[in-house]
Order: structure tokens, then C-alpha cells, then sequence
């Protein structure tokens, strides 16, 4: 690991302006898995890190320098550093989150500490050590999903876990580092509601079908949401996405289903609920027939320990 930690640090040292104080290297500094309380409301001032947010289940908002932001299952959000933010979760569904916190440079000629500034005043806020970096096209919030990138989802969940007592050592939390920065910095496919080729009403209807995948949802329904006809939905979900608007729901709730599955400890009768296929026998045979296998035996495969 210090071989591939001590490469991606003169990698990034390529841009003079970003690290110009020596040599440095991506560290993941803290984590956690939280389930939030329906009337929980937790900020904080100014966070100094590039902290990843993902929502495993549940949903709610999060207030991000003063913008809101949706989180729903699979939903991750990288934010800027500095940022502030305020958690809201639904007080219906409250929403269980992994956050990372990468810090994107550390220099290697100060002593690694795994903890984050919350708030000015802190011990570490604004030392000259710490610092951001490019990762992404541009320092805003960066919204994307589980399924554009899988390998970063992993990575969360693997940094919820490591952090549980006595936590990770510091040769862990680099290489975590690395490949935090490796997943941020490759160019993950577009999704459908976020590429400008599919029409406007098409993205809005994707993104409303997401949110409310563990509801009954019709063909009507989704026509509804933009009121345009049954036909004029079946022809934009044949013409730019190749399947009819229920297969389309159907693989949605079965890529949350696999998602719940491996990322959480809900029941398979609980992962179907919140897939919005309540019959959990029918969930199990759609689920073979889509995935190859049954729920448990997915869950056995792909669960991290």
C-alpha cells in the first residue's frame, strides 16, 4: 500500500498550484454510518473536508451551504470543502447515511490524524497541512448514484464498517485515500436523468419514478406527473431508453432491492417493502429471474463483513 499511496502522491503533485508545499497524499480522515431520528436536525458550521454523503435507505434533504439537495437510496453527494450543512430527514422514512470525509492532500511531513473540523476553533481548522484539491470538473456540489459509481458505494460502505471500534490504522485510512480519489477522478457513465440528450420531461419523470419506488406506481401515474398521455409515455420510454415505463420501474426497484440486500441488515420481507414490491414470494421469484439468484444467496455473495 505505500508503494500505491507514494504514486498517486506525485500524481496529483503535477499541478504546481494545488500542492506546492511538498510532497502529499489522499487521506480518508473519518467515517460513519448514522440512522437518523425523524426529528433529528444536526448541522454544522464550516466541515473541512471533501465529505462523501450517501443515503442507504430512508430519504429526507440535506442543507448545503445553503442549497437543498434530495437523498434518496443510492443517492451520493460530494461536497465542497468548507462546506456547511444541515441535515433533514423525512419524519416518515428518516434516512440511514454512510458520510466519508476525504481530505484530498495532507502533507507528508505532518503526523496523521484521523479526525475532521466540524467547526471553527477546532485543533486542525485551517492548518496549512490540510488542504483541497481538484477532483471533479469544478468545486461544487457533485451529485451521483450507486450505479454510475459502484466501486466508490463500496468504498463507503467498507470506511462505515473500518471506522467501528478501535477504528483504522493510518496506513488504511491513505489507502483509502487513493482509491477514494481514483473513483472520483474517473468518469462515471451517464445517467439518463442527467444526460442532456433525453428530454426534459423524460429526466423529470426518471427522477420522480426513483423517488417514489417504494409506492404504487402506474403507467398513468408516471403520465400524470407531467400530464401528458399513457401513449406519449410509452413512446418516450420505447424511443430514448429501449423499454416499456414498468420494466423500467421494475429494474429500478430490483436494483434497489440488490442494493438494500448488501448494504444494510433489513429483512428480505423489509427489502421488498421498500423496493415497493410488498409480496415478498413475488419479490423473491422477480428477483431471481432479474439477477440470477434469490435474495439471501445475493446477500451471502455480496455483503462485506
Amino acid at each position: 500500500m505505500t508503494t500505491e499511496v507514494h504514486a498517486i502522491s506525485i500524481q496529483l503533485m503535477d499541478n504546481p498550484t494545488t500542492l506546492s508545499d511538498g510532497e502529499g497524499f489522499p487521506l480518508v480522515a473519518q467515517a460513519s454510518a448514522v440512522q437518523f431520528g425523524p426529528h433529528d436536525r444536526l448541522g454544522f458550521p464550516r466541515v473541512e473536508s471533501r465529505m462523501l454523503l450517501m443515503c442507504v435507505s430512508g430519504q429526507g434533504r440535506v442543507e448545503v451551504n445553503m442549497a437543498e439537495y434530495e437523498l434518496t437510496p443510492s443517492v451520493i453527494v460530494l461536497l465542497p470543502w468548507g462546506h456547511a450543512i444541515r441535515y433533514h430527514p423525512d419524519e416518515h422514512d428518516p434516512f440511514f447515511v454512510y458520510g466519508m470525509h476525504l481530505v484530498p492532500w495532507h502533507s507528508d511531513r505532518a503526523p496523521v490524524e484521523l479526525s475532521i473540523p466540524h467547526e471553527p476553533g477546532h485543533a486542525l481548522a485551517d492548518v496549512a497541512w490540510r488542504r483541497d484539491a481538484p477532483l471533479v470538473s469544478d468545486d461544487d456540489v457533485l451529485v451521483t448514484d450507486r450505479q454510475r459509481h459502484p466501486q466508490l458505494a463500496t468504498l463507503m460502505h467498507y470506511a462505515a464498517q473500518l471506522w467501528n471500534p478501535p477504528g483504522p490504522d493510518t496506513d488504511s485510512a491513505k489507502a483509502l485515500g487513493v482509491l477514494t480519489v481514483r473513483q472520483l477522478t474517473t468518469a462515471p457513465r451517464t445517467a439518463p436523468y442527467d444526460d442532456p440528450g433525453v428530454p426534459a420531461e423524460l429526466r423529470r419523470l426518471l427522477l420522480w419514478i426513483d423517488r417514489n419506488l417504494a409506492d404504487e406506481i402506474t403507467v398513468a401515474a408516471i403520465a400524470g406527473v407531467v400530464g401528458i398521455s399513457v401513449t406519449s409515455v410509452n413512446r418516450l420510454f420505447r424511443r430514448h431508453l429501449a423499454t416499456s415505463p414498468m420494466n423500467w420501474v421494475i429494474d429500478r426497484r430490483i436494483e434497489r432491492a440488490a442494493r438494500l440486500l448488501s448494504t444494510t441488515h433489513l429483512t428480505v420481507a423489509q427489502v421488498a417493502r421498500q423496493s415497493g414490491l410488498a409480496d415478498p414470494y413475488y419479490f423473491s421469484r422477480l428477483f431471481r429471474v432479474r439477477i440470477g439468484m434469490a435474495p439471501r444467496e445475493w446477500r451471502r455473495q455480496r455483503s462485506l463483513p
